[in-house]
C-alpha cells in the first residue's frame, strides 16, 4: 500500500466512530448509551489524530509547507480554487473535536452536567457538531475517492433519516 492509500484509509476509522456517536446520541440517552458515545467519540477523535500524523509523516515527510501545497493542489482540482488553507482547517478539527472529547469526559462523572442547562452550552455543542460534520462531510464527498463519495452520501442521507425518524417519534 503506498502513502496516499495509507493515509486515506487510516480516515476512515475517524469517520465510523463519528457516524457512529451521532446516531447513537439521536436515540433518548440512558447511562449505557452516554458510555458508548462517549468512547465512539474518544475513538474517533484519536482516529483522527492517527490519520493526521500518517498523513504528515508518510504523505508529506513531516512537512507543513507540503501539506499545504497538496492541499492546495487538491483543492484546485477539485473546486478551482488554488489555497490550501484546509489543512489549517484540519487542524482546528483535531482542537475542536479534542476539546469536546475532553468536555465529554469532564461533566460524564456529574450528572447535573451531562444536560446542557444553559442555551450557550447548547448552541456551543451544535456549533462543535456542525463544524465537524462539514469538515467529515468536505473529506469524504467533496475531497474523497469515488468510494469515499458514494459512502460518504450513504452515511450523510442515512443520517438524516434517521434523525428525522428520531425528532418525528419524539414529537408523538
Amino acid at each position: 500500500m503506498d502513502a496516499e492509500s495509507a493515509a486515506r484509509w487510516s480516515a476512515w476509522p475517524a469517520v465510523v466512530c463519528y457516524v457512529a456517536a451521532w446516531a447513537l446520541s439521536l436515540r433518548p440517552a440512558d447511562n449505557r448509551s452516554r458510555i458508548w458515545i462517549r468512547l465512539l467519540w474518544t475513538a474517533g477523535w484519536l482516529a483522527l489524530v492517527a490519520h493526521v500524523i500518517v498523513a504528515l509523516a508518510f504523505v508529506h515527510g513531516w512537512s507543513w509547507s507540503a501539506a499545504y501545497e497538496h492541499t492546495a493542489q487538491r483543492t484546485q482540482t477539485l473546486v478551482g480554487w488554488n489555497w490550501g488553507g484546509g489543512v489549517w482547517f484540519n487542524l482546528l478539527t483535531v482542537g475542536v473535536w479534542g476539546a469536546d472529547v475532553l468536555r465529554m469526559w469532564m461533566t460524564s462523572s456529574r450528572p447535573e452536567r451531562s444536560v446542557p442547562a444553559a442555551d450557550w452550552t447548547r448552541w456551543s455543542n451544535y456549533a462543535v457538531q456542525s463544524y465537524i460534520a462539514f469538515m467529515m462531510i468536505n473529506a469524504t464527498v467533496v475531497f474523497g475517492s469515488l468510494f469515499a463519495q458514494f459512502t460518504g452520501c450513504l452515511m450523510c442521507a442515512g443520517l438524516a433519516m434517521y434523525a428525522w425518524q428520531q425528532h418525528c417519534n419524539t414529537r408523538g
